[in-house]
Protein backbone atom coordinates (compact mmCIF):
# COMPACT_ATOMS: atom_id res chain seq x y z
CA UNK A 1 0.00 0.00 0.00
CA UNK A 2 2.84 2.43 0.81
CA UNK A 3 4.41 1.74 -2.60
CA UNK A 4 1.10 2.59 -4.32
CA UNK A 5 0.75 5.79 -2.30
CA UNK A 6 4.32 6.76 -3.14
CA UNK A 7 3.67 6.11 -6.84
CA UNK A 8 0.55 8.27 -6.79
CA UNK A 9 2.42 10.99 -4.91
CA UNK A 10 5.13 10.96 -7.60
CA UNK A 11 2.55 11.14 -10.38
CA UNK A 12 0.87 14.11 -8.70
CA UNK A 13 4.24 15.82 -8.40
CA UNK A 14 4.89 15.38 -12.10
CA UNK A 15 1.41 16.66 -12.99
CA UNK A 16 1.98 19.66 -10.74
CA UNK A 17 5.06 20.55 -12.79
CA UNK A 18 3.91 20.43 -16.43
CA UNK A 19 6.90 22.52 -17.54
CA UNK A 20 9.04 19.43 -17.15
CA UNK A 21 7.17 17.57 -19.87
CA UNK A 22 6.63 13.86 -20.22
CA UNK A 23 10.31 12.84 -20.03
CA UNK A 24 10.91 14.20 -16.57
CA UNK A 25 14.54 13.75 -15.47
CA UNK A 26 15.71 12.45 -12.11
CA UNK A 27 16.67 15.88 -10.82
CA UNK A 28 13.62 17.59 -12.27
CA UNK A 29 11.54 15.13 -10.23
CA UNK A 30 13.66 15.72 -7.13
CA UNK A 31 13.26 19.46 -7.69
CA UNK A 32 9.50 18.92 -7.79
CA UNK A 33 9.74 17.02 -4.50
CA UNK A 34 11.68 19.87 -2.89
CA UNK A 35 9.13 22.38 -4.12
CA UNK A 36 6.29 20.23 -2.83
CA UNK A 37 7.91 19.90 0.60
CA UNK A 38 7.08 23.58 1.08
CA UNK A 39 3.39 22.55 1.08
CA UNK A 40 3.96 19.43 3.19
CA UNK A 41 5.75 21.10 6.10
CA UNK A 42 4.70 23.79 8.56
CA UNK A 43 7.43 25.91 10.11
CA UNK A 44 7.24 27.79 13.41
CA UNK A 45 6.85 31.55 13.07
CA UNK A 46 10.39 31.98 14.39
CA UNK A 47 11.71 30.38 11.18
CA UNK A 48 10.89 33.58 9.25
CA UNK A 49 12.33 37.05 9.72
CA UNK A 50 9.04 38.75 8.79
CA UNK A 51 5.40 37.93 8.12
CA UNK A 52 5.88 38.03 4.35
CA UNK A 53 9.35 36.51 4.17
CA UNK A 54 9.78 33.95 1.38
CA UNK A 55 10.41 30.25 1.85
CA UNK A 56 14.10 29.86 1.06
CA UNK A 57 15.20 26.65 -0.63
CA UNK A 58 18.95 26.35 -0.22
CA UNK A 59 21.38 24.09 -2.09
CA UNK A 60 24.67 23.41 -0.32
CA UNK A 61 27.53 22.00 -2.38
CA UNK A 62 27.82 20.98 -6.03
CA UNK A 63 24.38 21.74 -7.48
CA UNK A 64 22.91 18.80 -9.46
CA UNK A 65 19.67 20.61 -10.36
CA UNK A 66 20.61 23.20 -12.94
CA UNK A 67 17.55 25.32 -13.72
CA UNK A 68 15.04 22.67 -12.63
CA UNK A 69 14.61 24.18 -9.16
CA UNK A 70 13.67 27.54 -10.62
CA UNK A 71 11.28 25.74 -12.99
CA UNK A 72 9.68 23.90 -10.06
CA UNK A 73 9.01 26.99 -7.95
CA UNK A 74 8.18 29.47 -10.71
CA UNK A 75 4.99 31.36 -9.82
CA UNK A 76 4.40 29.22 -6.76
CA UNK A 77 3.31 30.55 -3.37
CA UNK A 78 2.60 28.73 -0.12
CA UNK A 79 0.41 30.44 2.49
CA UNK A 80 1.14 33.76 0.84
CA UNK A 81 4.89 33.22 0.77
CA UNK A 82 6.90 33.07 -2.45
CA UNK A 83 9.69 30.50 -2.92
CA UNK A 84 13.26 31.49 -3.70
CA UNK A 85 16.44 29.47 -4.36
CA UNK A 86 19.82 30.24 -2.79
CA UNK A 87 23.01 28.34 -3.58
CA UNK A 88 26.10 27.83 -1.43
CA UNK A 89 29.16 26.40 -3.18
CA UNK A 90 30.57 24.60 -0.14
CA UNK A 91 30.31 24.54 3.63
CA UNK A 92 32.19 26.74 6.03
CA UNK A 93 31.19 28.21 9.38
CA UNK A 94 30.97 31.74 7.95
CA UNK A 95 27.87 30.59 6.05
CA UNK A 96 26.03 29.20 9.09
CA UNK A 97 23.79 32.23 9.60
CA UNK A 98 22.75 32.24 5.94
CA UNK A 99 22.14 28.48 6.02
CA UNK A 100 19.98 28.82 9.15
CA UNK A 101 17.89 31.42 7.31
CA UNK A 102 16.81 28.76 4.79
CA UNK A 103 13.63 26.77 5.41
CA UNK A 104 14.62 23.83 3.17
CA UNK A 105 18.27 22.87 2.68
CA UNK A 106 19.43 20.29 0.16
CA UNK A 107 22.90 19.02 1.08
CA UNK A 108 24.63 17.72 -2.05
CA UNK A 109 26.76 14.58 -2.30
CA UNK A 110 29.86 16.75 -2.56
CA UNK A 111 29.44 17.56 1.15
CA UNK A 112 29.43 13.91 2.26
CA UNK A 113 32.71 14.22 4.17
CA UNK A 114 31.37 17.25 6.04
CA UNK A 115 27.78 16.16 6.61
CA UNK A 116 28.14 15.27 10.30
CA UNK A 117 29.74 18.64 11.04
CA UNK A 118 27.09 20.46 8.98
CA UNK A 119 24.18 18.78 10.77
CA UNK A 120 25.80 19.31 14.17
CA UNK A 121 26.30 23.02 13.49
CA UNK A 122 22.72 23.41 12.22
CA UNK A 123 21.19 21.41 15.09
CA UNK A 124 18.21 23.14 16.65
CA UNK A 125 17.43 25.31 13.62
CA UNK A 126 13.87 24.97 12.22
CA UNK A 127 15.28 23.73 8.95
CA UNK A 128 14.11 20.85 6.72
CA UNK A 129 17.35 19.14 5.72
CA UNK A 130 17.28 16.95 2.59
CA UNK A 131 20.00 14.92 0.89
CA UNK A 132 20.91 11.88 -1.17
CA UNK A 133 23.76 11.03 1.19
CA UNK A 134 23.54 7.45 2.45
CA UNK A 135 22.02 7.01 5.94
CA UNK A 136 21.20 10.74 6.05
CA UNK A 137 18.23 10.43 8.46
CA UNK A 138 20.30 8.37 10.89
CA UNK A 139 23.09 10.96 10.75
CA UNK A 140 20.68 13.63 12.00
CA UNK A 141 19.13 14.79 8.72
CA UNK A 142 15.39 14.70 8.07
CA UNK A 143 14.73 13.48 4.51
CA UNK A 144 16.82 11.32 2.18
CA UNK A 145 16.06 10.66 -1.48
CA UNK A 146 16.44 6.92 -2.04
CA UNK A 147 16.51 5.01 -5.32
CA UNK A 148 13.98 2.16 -5.50
CA UNK A 149 14.38 0.53 -8.88
CA UNK A 150 13.25 3.08 -11.45
CA UNK A 151 11.49 5.25 -8.87
CA UNK A 152 12.55 7.74 -6.21
CA UNK A 153 11.50 7.12 -2.63
CA UNK A 154 11.88 9.03 0.61
CA UNK A 155 13.42 8.03 3.92
CA UNK A 156 12.31 10.26 6.77
CA UNK A 157 13.29 10.86 10.40
CA UNK A 158 10.17 12.38 12.03
CA UNK A 159 11.83 12.55 15.44
CA UNK A 160 14.45 14.99 14.14
CA UNK A 161 11.72 17.07 12.48
CA UNK A 162 9.69 17.24 15.69
CA UNK A 163 12.83 18.22 17.59
CA UNK A 164 13.11 21.44 15.55
CA UNK A 165 9.34 22.09 15.67
CA UNK A 166 8.56 21.19 12.05
CA UNK A 167 5.10 19.73 11.46
CA UNK A 168 5.05 17.16 8.65
CA UNK A 169 1.86 16.41 6.72
CA UNK A 170 0.27 12.99 7.10
CA UNK A 171 0.63 12.48 3.34
CA UNK A 172 4.40 13.00 3.52
CA UNK A 173 4.61 10.57 6.42
CA UNK A 174 2.57 7.95 4.56
CA UNK A 175 4.74 7.93 1.44
CA UNK A 176 8.03 7.85 3.35
CA UNK A 177 10.06 5.08 4.91
CA UNK A 178 10.48 6.05 8.55
CA UNK A 179 14.02 5.80 9.90
CA UNK A 180 15.08 6.75 13.39
CA UNK A 181 17.11 5.53 16.29
CA UNK A 182 14.64 4.56 19.01
CA UNK A 183 15.51 3.34 22.50
CA UNK A 184 12.82 0.65 22.74
CA UNK A 185 13.51 0.00 26.42
CA UNK A 186 13.11 3.68 27.27
CA UNK A 187 9.85 3.95 25.31
CA UNK A 188 8.45 0.84 26.99
CA UNK A 189 9.34 2.18 30.43
CA UNK A 190 7.72 5.54 29.68
CA UNK A 191 4.58 3.84 28.40
CA UNK A 192 4.13 1.76 31.54
CA UNK A 193 4.84 4.78 33.71
CA UNK A 194 1.93 6.42 31.92
CA UNK A 195 -0.26 3.37 32.54
CA UNK A 196 0.60 3.50 36.25
CA UNK A 197 -0.24 7.19 36.42
CA UNK A 198 -3.57 6.51 34.69
CA UNK A 199 -4.40 3.72 37.13
CA UNK A 200 -3.65 6.11 39.99
CA UNK A 201 -6.16 8.58 38.61
CA UNK A 202 -3.53 11.06 37.39
CA UNK A 203 -4.93 11.41 33.87
CA UNK A 204 -3.15 14.64 32.92
CA UNK A 205 0.22 13.28 33.98
CA UNK A 206 -0.48 10.02 32.13
CA UNK A 207 -1.28 11.90 28.92
CA UNK A 208 1.88 13.97 29.34
CA UNK A 209 3.95 10.79 29.70
CA UNK A 210 2.36 9.20 26.62
CA UNK A 211 3.07 12.36 24.61
CA UNK A 212 6.70 12.00 25.61
CA UNK A 213 6.52 8.42 24.28
CA UNK A 214 5.29 9.69 20.92
CA UNK A 215 8.07 12.27 20.77
CA UNK A 216 10.61 9.53 21.43
CA UNK A 217 9.03 7.13 18.93
CA UNK A 218 6.71 8.94 16.45
CA UNK A 219 6.44 5.84 14.28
Amino acid sequence: MRILKRYLFTVLLALACPAFGANISEYALKAAYLSNFAQSVKWPKTAFAEEGSPIVLGVLGADPFGNTLEDAIRGKTVSGRSLVVKRFNSFDKDKLEALRNCQILFIANSEQDNVREILTDLKGSPLLTVSEINQFPKLGGIIQFIQEGDSIGLALNPKTAMGVKLKLSSQLMKVSKLEMDVDASKVKTMYFEGVQLYMNGELKEAIKKWKECLQEDPG
